[in-house]
C-alpha cells in the first residue's frame, strides 16, 4: 500500500497545483497570430496597459491583378476589456497548452500565441489544428476589439511583415 501511495501521492499532488496565470499586478504581453507562413499573420500585440497593436493583411483588386498590402492600427483597450481578455486566458487555460499541435495536412493555417511575463513565456504553434481553448479564446478576443474606433494605416512594402518576426521566432525556442 505504502508503495501505490509514493506513486499515486505525487501524480495526485502535481495534478491538483492550480493552473498557471497570469498577474494583472505586473507587466505582461500577448501576441496572437493568425494567417500562414506563406502569406502572413494577421497579428494582435496586446500588453497590461490595454495597447493593442493590430496588423492585418488587405487584399485589393487593382484591374485583374490582386494586390496584397498590410494595415495597422494601434488602439487602447479600457481595464475591463483587459480583464476580460485576461479571463479568457485563464478560462480557455491558454497557458497549459501544449507546444505545438499539427495536423497531417501540407500548407493551410498557422496560428502563433506568445504569452509573456517577467523572464517567463509560452509560445503555442497551431498548424491546421486548433484546439477548442484556442479557438474560443479567438473568438473572445475578436469580440472585445469589435467596436474599437480606430484608423488604419498602410504599412509600407519594406518590412511590411517585420510585426510577425518576434511570434515566428517565438515558437523557435
Amino acid at each position: 500500500m505504502w508503495r501505490l501511495f509514493c506513486f499515486v501521492g505525487p501524480l495526485f499532488l502535481y495534478g491538483c497545483q492550480p493552473a498557471p496565470r497570469l498577474d494583472p499586478s505586473k507587466p505582461w504581453q500577448i501576441e496572437f497570430g493568425r494567417g500562414s507562413g506563406l502569406e502572413g499573420l494577421d497579428t494582435i500585440k496586446l500588453n497590461q496597459n490595454g495597447k493593442a497593436i493590430l496588423h492585418r493583411r488587405k487584399s485589393e483588386l487593382r484591374g485583374d491583378v490582386t494586390v496584397d498590402s498590410w494595415e495597422t492600427t494601434t488602439v487602447v483597450l479600457s481595464p475591463e476589456k483587459v480583464a476580460k481578455i485576461l479571463d479568457a486566458v485563464a478560462e480557455n487555460r491558454l497557458l497549459e497548452l501544449s507546444k505545438a499541435y499539427h495536423s497531417r495536412m501540407h500548407d493551410g493555417t498557422q496560428w502563433v500565441l506568445w504569452v509573456r511575463q517577467g523572464e517567463w513565456e509560452k509560445a503555442v504553434y497551431f498548424n491546421n489544428r486548433f484546439p477548442d481553448s484556442i479557438v474560443q479564446f479567438a473568438k473572445k478576443l475578436d469580440g472585445v476589439l469589435t467596436g474599437e474606433d480606430s484608423q488604419w494605416h498602410a504599412v509600407p512594402d519594406k518590412g511590411a511583415r517585420d510585426h510577425e518576426r518576434d511570434l515566428w521566432d517565438s515558437i523557435k525556442r
